[in-house]
């Protein structure tokens, strides 16, 4: 009689019978070994099956959670980088500030200059203006002795000088005298 048990072909012979009980024992044993085996190895399988299981959806999750972490990064990063040149460009401001600061300065005194120009330009003019007063008061003089004399009635005449014996296209008078005319002054009636 042979028997096949983990690979391996027993032969029993009828002579030793007692030992072919102690042996199916054994067979029987190891039978039920290998099944309790079998189920622990099955529980081992579903555990590590579930354990895989949960090692894919913790690795889903840890990549979900990179990615969310990736994207607040680069979010953190394009604000640093406008952050930083926000920076750039109020460290600048001092420097312009300062630039246009004394751009108008130099205006400021450019004006001042002007302004002092025109005092003395004015002060220049009122002095002319007084002297034109002082002038025109000095014409009015002769003037006013003038106007007086014709308010009185006076009259002054000139002689016309006859040139080549005539006077403003006329001819002049018989007896030898020159017609006299009357002078108005401006401005007069």
């Amino acid at each position: 009689m042979y028997f096949y048990g983990f690979g391996r072909w027993i032969f029993v012979l009828h002579e030793n019978a007692a030992g072919l009980t102690t042996l199916t024992q054994e067979i029987t044993s190891l039978s039920e070994r290998a099944e309790k085996a079998n189920k622990a190895i099955a529980g081992i399988s579903d555990s590590v099956v579930r354990d895989v299981n949960e090692a894919n959806a913790s690795i889903q999750w840890v990549t979900a959670e990179v990615a969310k972490i990736i994207t607040r990064t680069v979010r953190s990063e394009e604000l640093t980088e406008h952050v930083a040149s926000t920076l750039m460009q109020l460290a600048e401001l001092p420097a312009k500030i300062q630039l246009d600061a004394a751009d108008i300065s130099v205006r400021a005194e450019n004006n001042l200059l002007i302004i002092d120009d025109c005092e003395s330009r004015g002060e220049e003019v009122a002095t002319e203006l007084k002297t034109c007063e002082l002038s025109l008061t000095m014409l009015r003089e002769p003037l006013d002795h003038i106007r007086e004399s014709i308010t009185a009635r006076k009259q002054f005449l000139s002689p016309l000088q006859p040139i080549n014996g005539a006077t403003n296209g006329s001819k002049p008078e018989r007896n030898g005298t020159s017609k006299r005319e009357l002078i108005t002054l401006a401005g007069e009636k």
